[in-house]
């Protein structure tokens, strides 16, 4: 008989039912030994935990995470532009933002030339948006190069054999993102792109991996092409032309994690803002992460400044959200959030790594009062509405247990980039609603099947 987490696992692809069975009869009980099979420093040392099983899913699901991606940044932009009435510095003087940031975001935003991930929570009710990461910074993709290890794992071998599953291919997803953003820019030159990366970078960690990624890239985008790496911004030289690296034009260049650094030079910028490079990281487009932009979706889609598909997908995909300061707060939602702690959670708009979130039903009622009393800058602040994941086996020591799951949802400009899930044991000593790799979460491999 099938208990309801199994049926929840068998809604979302049958496989996940017959892979249970299917250990279940093998006797299959150990964690793989993924750092033993690791045949790259990469992974050999990757920092956060794996689960041994794979979680596969149906088109249905991979349906729904596409809708989702494809349009919440265009709608977000949308609803800013519409709520603040084309000014920038109302936008800026109500968000407490830069207002030359602002100047530049009323300007356009090309999405073809953005990257992201999408945060959600797959409810009862379906995908619930919790956040959106913009950038080249964002995480996630590596479990990808996991792919083979699940299927060349003698325990496993049999199943997948029989079993025809894809996994997206991640980094070729995003290889070509760059280089068709670059070629926008190129006009028919050879195109060359440089990714950041941190000083003592070592492309040999990642064995032959990164280089086959780079050419399926190069092959399949069918644009003459070549990608390089840089640490440091003195390295580049910005003149009236373009940008330059040892002599070379360069008509990408990514910015990466630079919040242990300086930001880019002020040249950098303008050579971008002129579209003489591009770059996926430019300040302007970071601003569509902001988590407070959720509420705004829904003020736009409530006062009618969206279309009604628009406001049907902000229904369906974005929870409840409200900010707790400025000129969209009233105090009716500081006595929701009072009466209703366990409805809710307290987050700030551009906190990270499961920092700065307070989630309602886990936190006392004193405490709970206290957070909302003492929010420095409330502004700031969003209280979003609580979203339930679904319950999920996955392997455990030398069983399963019941999880909770985080789904990182991946995309490549107008590109779909694939799914991959972390997650945390419902009744796990650490568990306080949060779930983040940074705070203990394991990470799983997604697949996609027929069925």
């Amino acid at each position: 008989m099938t208990d309801v987490i199994e049926k929840n696992g068998n809604d979302i692809s049958l496989l996940n039912g017959e892979f249970h069975h299917y250990v279940q009869a093998k006797g299959l009980l150990e964690r793989i030994p993924f750092r033993d099979m690791a045949t790259t420093d990469f992974m050999r040392n990757y920092e956060y935990p794996i689960n041994s099983w794979p979680f596969f899913v149906s088109p249905e699901l991979v349906a729904s995470m596409q809708e989702m991606n494809a349009n919440i940044l265009r709608m977000t932009y949308k609803a800013v532009r519409a709520v603040f009435s084309e000014d920038p510095m109302k936008m800026a003087a109500a968000m407490n933002m830069d207002p030359v940031r602002c100047s530049f975001f009323f300007n356009g935003v090309e999405f073809t030339d953005i990257c992201f991930r999408t945060d959600a929570i797959l409810t009862d009710d379906g995908l619930k948006l919790v956040e959106v990461n913009v950038g080249t910074a964002i995480g996630g993709w590596q479990i990808q190069w996991m792919d083979e290890a699940f299927r060349q794992f003698d325990g496993y071998r049999e199943f997948f054999d029989r079993n025809a599953v894809t996994c997206r291919n991640t980094p070729v997803t995003f290889f070509k993102f760059l280089i068709e953003s670059a070629a926008k820019v190129a006009r028919g030159a050879r195109v060359h792109i440089l990714v950041k990366v941190r000083a003592g970078f070592d492309a040999g960690v990642y064995g032959s991996f990164l280089q086959q990624y780079i050419a399926a890239a190069v092959r399949e985008s069918a644009i003459d092409c070549d990608i390089g790496f840089y640490a440091s911004f003195d390295e580049l030289e910005v003149t009236h032309e373009g940008t330059f690296h040892r002599g070379r034009r360069v008509h990408l260049a990514t910015f990466g994690d630079l919040s242990k650094e300086s930001g880019p030079p002020l040249e950098l910028l303008r050579s971008i803002f002129a579209g003489k490079i591009a770059c996926p990281d430019f300040p302007t487009y970071e601003l569509l992460s902001d988590k407070r932009h959720m509420a705004l979706l829904h003020h736009a889609a409530q006062h009618g400044l969206l279309s009604e598909h628009e406001a049907a997908l902000v229904r369906r995909y974005v929870p409840k959200t409200f900010i707790l300061g400025g000129p969209l707060f009233s105090q009716a939602v500081r006595d929701e959030l009072l009466e209703n702690k366990d409805a809710y959670v307290v987050k700030q708009c551009n906190g990270m790594q499961g920092m700065d979130v307070h989630v309602g039903r886990f936190v006392s009622d004193h405490d709970w009062r206290e957070i909302i009393a003492n929010l420095r800058q409330p502004e700031l602040w969003i209280a979003q509405a609580y979203c339930e994941s679904k319950k999920f086996y996955g392997h455990s020591g030398q069983s399963r247990d019941v999880f909770n799951f985080v789904w990182g949802v991946f995309q490549f400009g107008e590109r779909f980039g694939g799914s991959w899930i972390r997650m945390m044991p419902e009744k796990g000593k650490e568990y306080d609603g949060v779930i983040n790799s940074a705070r203990g979460a394991e990470e799983r491999i997604v697949f996609e099947a027929a069925r």
